[in-house]
């Protein structure tokens, strides 16, 4: 890399809040030596093996392989809320070999359709595959008391619909288990002030004391280390 590049990277850690931040530097020198790593693993024959238009979640899989690599086996229920053609759902498919892969997408769009399911092709009998809002999904999940070792956030990138799926994705996560958002420093030039990270900040805010930080780039993991205190609403006090 350049030096200029190198001093862009650098200027960037500045967009990272102080409790993400020491992730992000620590990713930012490490990740070659992870990607070395991954490379040796046998992954890039699964995701040539497949058919992407664009490399999305293959960028950030080495941050994947680094953070779960010791675990692999443990992840037994893993969601996805946004699949698109199936590129994370691969990933997952094959760092977590023993998890039921579930998979919500509206699945509208019939090329990006047929891609996911020829790319998924080879763990189908473990992918549960979910047509609808991830709103719908999620609060269906809640209702039939459903929970997850790792949870992947990757849909609706607004504001509202980051923050909504990651306050109804919370209580579906197991304690021990992982929440990943995707896109975190992603922005619209029409709407630059409703973007993930803005509602990522805001609820790593709220649950400071219930989270450990994992990694931080373009992707924010953080490890769900207590559930939230139960209180009763005043609307029931005496």
């Amino acid at each position: 890399m350049s030096v200029s590049g190198k001093i862009s990277q650098i200027a960037g850690l500045a967009t990272f809040p102080p409790n993400l931040m020491w992730s992000a530097a620590s990713g930012m020198v490490a990740r070659k030596f992870w990607r070395d790593e991954l490379s040796k693993q046998g992954w890039l024959n699964t995701y040539r093996a497949c058919e992407f238009t664009s490399e999305l979640t293959y960028n950030h899989a080495c941050y994947w392989w680094h953070s779960f690599k010791n675990m692999r086996e443990d992840v037994r229920d893993y969601l996805e809320l946004g699949s698109w053609e199936g590129q994370s759902s691969v990933l997952a498919g094959w760092l977590f070999p023993k998890a039921r892969i579930t998979a919500v997408d509206w699945f509208a769009n019939p090329q990006a359709n047929d891609r996911f399911d020829r790319n998924t092709a080879s763990f189908s009998n473990r992918l549960e595959k979910i047509e609808g809002t991830t709103v719908d999904i999620l609060m269906r999940f809640a209702g039939e008391g459903r929970t997850f070792d790792f949870i992947y956030v990757d849909a609706d990138h607004r504001f509202d619909g980051v923050l909504l799926d990651t306050i109804l994705s919370w209580p579906l996560l197991r304690k021990g288990g992982y929440l990943v958002w995707d896109d975190y420093l992603w922005m619209h030039p029409a709407i630059p002030h409703l973007n993930p990270k803005r509602a990522i900040d805001a609820w790593l805010a709220s649950r400071r004391d219930s989270i450990d930080v994992v990694f931080a780039g373009h992707q924010v993991c953080v490890q769900k280390i207590a559930d939230d205190t139960q209180i009763t609403d005043m609307a029931y006090w005496n």
